[in-house]
């Protein structure tokens, strides 16, 4: 007998619990087309494969099935799927320098504005009294070098060292920010240095946050983050912690992840 695909083995739990898929979709908040797709093997209708992994991640573990070996059929039965990369939106921050059109035109406005402002003070100006005017004479004191006093080993200054301490001290340091939930929340992610991270409503494929952290800065997602997703362009610089206690970082120095669940049931389990 044929080995049953990962949508075979998905209607049969769903019917052993005699549940219908538009029951489930509004208990796990995905979008009945995306239950749909898994079961009929229609892997097409995702965005991007990433997102079939998270809804499968929730959809076995709703059906008592265990996650990682249905991801792992997710992986071999979509191995052959070639996709093309996502267009992420561009940050508002991002730099934009002026064209060489505009900026060769700045650089000519600037050079006649100088030639009038030239003309305009030698027309202004009376060579009359331009040559009328003394030259002002400037009276140099020269102060000779008088030899110190000796000084004895009580009078010896301590060694200022308020300087130093200023010069280290005038450099701002930076104060942690929070994003989501101002208020204490069960999962939050703390940086312990700079990475970027995106958090996406997987049901209407929609970025809802898109921010640079430094060491210090958390994200504190919402009560019920369930259908969102978390991306990191650094997992080794992001600490997972499910109420106030460390539980894991989320990967390597400098890896990248995405398709990351958010709720803590699914961070204390992977």
């Amino acid at each position: 007998m044929l080995p049953l695909t990962l949508g075979v083995v998905l209607q049969q739990a769903r019917q052993s619990k005699h549940m219908k898929i538009p029951s489930i979709s509004k208990k796990l908040r995905i979008k009945e087309i995306y239950l749909e797709a898994l079961e009929k093997g229609d892997y097409q209708v995702f965005p991007a494969l990433v997102y079939g992994v998270g809804f499968l991640r929730s959809y076995a573990s709703f059906l008592d099935l265990n996650p990682d070996e249905m991801i792992a059929r997710f992986h071999k039965e979509t191995s052959d799927i070639k996709e093309e990369p996502l267009d992420m939106p561009r940050s508002r921050d991002a730099k934009v320098l002026p064209s060489p059109k505009v900026t060769i035109i700045s650089l000519i406005a600037l050079f006649f504005l100088y030639l009038i402002w030239n003309w305009f003070q030698v027309m202004t100006t009376d060579p009359l009294q331009a040559l009328e005017k003394p030259t002002p004479t400037t009276t140099v004191e020269v102060i000779l070098p008088t030899e110190p006093a000796p000084v004895t080993a009580d009078e010896l200054p301590a060694t200022e060292t308020a300087p130093a301490q200023a010069s280290a001290q005038s450099a701002p340091a930076h104060t942690p920010v929070v994003y989501g939930l101002k208020t204490p929340a069960r999962v939050s992610f703390v940086a312990t240095g700079k990475t970027t991270i995106e958090v996406r409503d997987l049901e209407a494929d929609k970025l809802l946050l898109k921010k640079d952290l430094e060491a210090g800065d958390r994200y504190n997602p919402d009560s019920d983050p369930k259908g969102l997703a978390l991306k990191t362009t650094d997992a080794g610089a992001l600490d997972v912690y499910v109420d106030s206690k460390k539980i894991k970082t989320l990967g390597k120095k400098g890896q990248v992840r995405t398709g990351i669940q958010m709720d803590a049931s699914h961070l204390l389990k992977d």
